[in-house]
């Protein structure tokens, strides 16, 4: 009796695990999708996606108060409103006296899908091995490692501000192979890169 019902149930055991195996296999493809770019240096992934990468757990389309929860598992990271845009959130590191701005959030509508993250130099401290450098001059600079092995030249560049009054020009570089642009601003005492992560350009 016990072998009629070891021949019953081994074909049934037998599909059973064929699907546990393929769907540990499609759980594990999707997890690899995604790069949490605080935790891994990205510039040493032949294949990386900005459109997949995910900062301080916070994937671009995600709601405002779902980013909000991500964000309570850092301790010494807060949003802050835009004063002066109600749609976008600044992050700060409170490690610090009076805090530092290292990021930049863009929400198209109240509570809708975040479309644009904008990491800016200080955010350097949260990033690992070459990718650090990202937020540098060495972005723009054809002898350094991070162009060299990861960003290569822009597809293209658009300025997109320029105040010569002031001396102020913005100038985006886009790098479409890996989904992401680079902001560079300029200043008449100094030049700042910012990296970005965006739903489209």
């Amino acid at each position: 009796m016990i072998k009629n019902v070891y021949k019953i149930l081994t074909p049934f055991i037998l599909v059973a695990f064929i699907l546990f195996s393929f769907s540990a296999k499609a759980q594990n493809k999707n997890k690899g999708d995604s790069v949490e770019i605080t935790e891994t240096d990205f510039a040493g992934l032949p294949t990386f996606n900005g459109n997949h990468a995910t900062v301080f757990g916070i994937p671009l389309g995600i709601g405002r108060s779902a980013a909000g929860e991500k964000l309570k598992n850092y301790l010494y990271l807060k949003f802050k409103a835009d004063p002066f845009n109600p749609k976008r959130s600044y992050i700060m590191d409170m490690s610090v006296d009076s805090g530092i701005t290292i990021a930049y959030l863009k929400w198209p509508n109240y509570d809708s899908g975040l479309y644009q993250i904008i990491l800016y130099p200080a955010a350097a401290k949260y990033l690992h091995g070459l990718s650090a450098s990202i937020v540098t001059s060495a972005c723009t600079d054809p002898a350094s490692d991070i162009y060299k092995s990861f960003l290569g030249a822009p597809s293209g560049s658009q300025v997109t501000m320029d105040l010569p009054s002031i001396k102020s020009k913005t100038i985006m570089h886009y790098y479409p192979k890996r989904n992401i642009a680079i902001e560079e601003n300029q200043s008449a005492d100094k030049t700042t890169y910012n990296l970005v992560f965006t739903r489209k350009f």
